[in-house]
């Protein structure tokens, strides 16, 4: 500190040196205190999914037609195949169960899967990293057999951000890269991942065609600490789970739609590897996994 001091005194610069120096101090006490208030945990793998569904996974969904199993499946460039898989990770129907392909489909960035409330599964190709896709779609299909080896039976919905545009003044228009969905009371919910200080954005879907773009509604914005991978949300309790790559965050006693009110807990974690994936076990307990298929146990007990 005293050479900083050394550097700004006596030169034009000097009067910038006091606004620094409580910068300084009143962002370290910040970050002392919220140390304090939020312990950080370590998370410990348990098991690792099974090869091939440790491809890249990107999202993961418990079952809710099948008891035990859960839905895992890959980033973008992987085989457009969803996985079956226990808790342990082992393949569902065993050694040589292959995954369950979505017939005619390419994985161009499959980002998160989640459960409707009507038996469905929805797949969310929504990755846009570039911030330049106009392809972005969601893939609803009841909820298969563990067994079946493909299904042809899905609806391609095609979605576009309000104010974005096609083509002509696509430079100009919004828009955002997501890799989280959630269904609540029918209704499609996805959250940007944004970095830094911007704030992540909530859109819906409540209604939608299979014969036209169909335009997301934005519905509010939440600063989370860093960029968001995934959300799932457990009914029976109304607890939103979101997942970042560095904290979990839990919002319930909501009212209607509006998940960030009510009360928020949250849980700092050390990142083991890239997560990408979390799921909701049941009321007490959450699955967490990374992109090189590891998996994590976090009980809702440890949120503050």
């Amino acid at each position: 500190m005293i050479q900083l001091k050394t550097i700004f005194r006596d030169s034009k610069f000097s009067g910038l040196f006091p606004l620094l120096l409580l910068l300084f101090w009143g962002n370290s006490v910040f970050v002392l205190a919220q140390s304090s208030a939020v312990k950080t945990v370590k998370l410990e793998s348990y098991k690792r999914i099974d090869k091939p569904g440790r491809d890249e996974v990107s999202g993961i969904i418990k079952s809710r037609r099948h008891k035990g199993l859960y839905w895992v499946h890959g980033d973008s460039g992987t085989e457009p195949k969803i996985y079956a898989v226990n808790r342990e990770g082992q393949m569902f129907e065993g050694e040589d169960y292959k995954g369950l392909r979505i017939g005619n489909t390419q994985n161009i960035d499959w980002e998160d899967i989640a459960a409707d409330t009507k038996g469905n599964i929805i797949l969310a190709d929504i990755g846009n990293n570039c911030t330049c896709r106009q392809n972005l779609s969601l893939y609803i299909f009841p909820e298969p057999a563990s067994s079946d080896s493909a299904t042809h039976d899905w609806k391609r919905i095609k979605i576009k951000y309000p104010g974005e545009k096609r083509l002509w003044g696509l430079l100009d228009s919004p828009s955002y890269n997501a890799e989280a969905v959630f269904e609540w009371k029918e209704g499609i919910y996805i959250i940007t991942k944004v970095s830094g200080w911007n704030s992540s954005r909530l859109f819906e879907l409540k209604e939608y065609s299979e014969n036209e773009v169909n335009v997301l509604k934005e519905k509010a914005e939440f600063q989370f600490d860093d960029e968001v991978t995934a959300a799932d949300i457990y009914p029976e309790k109304a607890i939103l789970a979101v997942l970042s790559y560095s904290t979990i965050w839990l919002f319930s006693d909501f009212e209607g739609t509006d998940f960030f009110s009510g009360t928020v807990k949250k849980l700092p974690y050390k990142r083991g590897g890239q997560t990408e994936a979390i799921a909701f076990d049941d009321e007490n307990t959450l699955i967490v996994t990374n992109e090189r298929g590891d998996l994590f146990e976090v009980a809702l007990s440890d949120f503050k």
